[in-house]
């Protein structure tokens, strides 16, 4: 009886080496490395023998595109905004400059036609434009006259705002140690045919102050050789006035905070140059 030899044939000894090397690829899991044993398995090929390919790399980039941006002036009118109506209704006007975007904003719109609910003829506004060409309204007065606090030598009344600005105005003055001031002329309800400065005190809004020496406080120096006529010409803006000091008192327009500064870091002198109007 011939007995079935237990030993692998050959071609299972061949197959049990290729089976070998593929599961050591898998293990590893390198996709190099299974190719490569596929291929040794199937011919024997020395896989160490064969070049990995070549990685296709991007070209390279010199510079990046530079996008190309435009810039477009805002053209929404500024009446428009609800916060400006709001403010308009409540007849408050340092609402409606910060509605604007500030006092440089309020400019910005008045000049490029922007701004209808902006009237600079309006007298109980604190931007109206007033001088000899432009005057008040003969039939108009201020309805909110009061006595500042501030010394005066003509019992000088100014609109509610404006007075309580001259009022703090007058206090940091004197903690400045510069020497005092006092009031010699406010709102009058005599019309002037010529000087601009005087027209606007026409508004309630405008203010004429002295230096005060150690004896009194009369007129009796040029203001502007003064240390108060210096401080006020420096320091004024930031109180909401347009300063101007000539003569024997400094000259003060009560505007607001927001567009006096918007004056003082644009360089501008007068309402007129602020909103490019021209000078009659």
């Amino acid at each position: 009886m011939q007995h079935s030899s237990s030993r692998p044939s050959s071609s299972v000894r061949r197959a049990a080496p290729r089976r070998a090397a593929i599961l050591l690829a898998f293990a590893i899991g390198g996709g190099a490395l299974i190719a490569a044993a596929v291929a040794a398995a199937a011919g024997g090929v020395d896989a160490a023998a064969e070049p990995a390919p070549a990685r296709s790399w991007p070209a390279s980039v010199s510079a990046l595109p530079v996008p190309q941006v435009r810039s477009a002036a805002a053209s929404r009118p500024i009446c428009d905004l609800p916060t400006m109506r709001e403010a308009s209704a409540a007849d408050d006007d340092g609402g409606m400059v910060l509605a604007a975007g500030g006092g440089a904003a309020l400019r910005a719109a008045v000049v490029s036609a922007r701004a209808d609910c902006i009237d600079l003829s309006d007298p109980t506004r604190i931007w109206v434009v007033v001088d000899a060409a432009r005057p008040v309204p003969s039939d108009w007065t201020p309805s909110d006259l009061v006595v500042p606090e501030t010394p005066s030598i003509a019992d000088a009344r100014l609109r509610a705002e404006a007075a309580e600005s001259i009022d703090q105005l007058h206090q940091v003055l004197l903690a400045a140690d510069v020497g005092d001031i006092a009031l010699a002329s406010g709102y009058t309800d005599q019309p002037s045919a010529a000087d601009p400065g005087a027209a606007e005190h026409r508004t309630g809004l405008a203010v004429d102050v002295v230096a005060c020496g150690s004896a009194s406080c009369a007129p009796a120096a040029e203001i502007a050789t003064t240390s108060q006529g210096a401080w006020l010409i420096q320091n004024a803006w930031q109180y909401g006035w347009i300063a101007t000091a000539s003569g024997r008192d400094a000259h003060l327009r009560y505007v607001g905070i927001e567009i006096a500064r918007a004056l003082h870091d644009g360089g501008y002198s007068s309402l007129q140059q602020f909103f490019a109007l021209p000078v009659r």
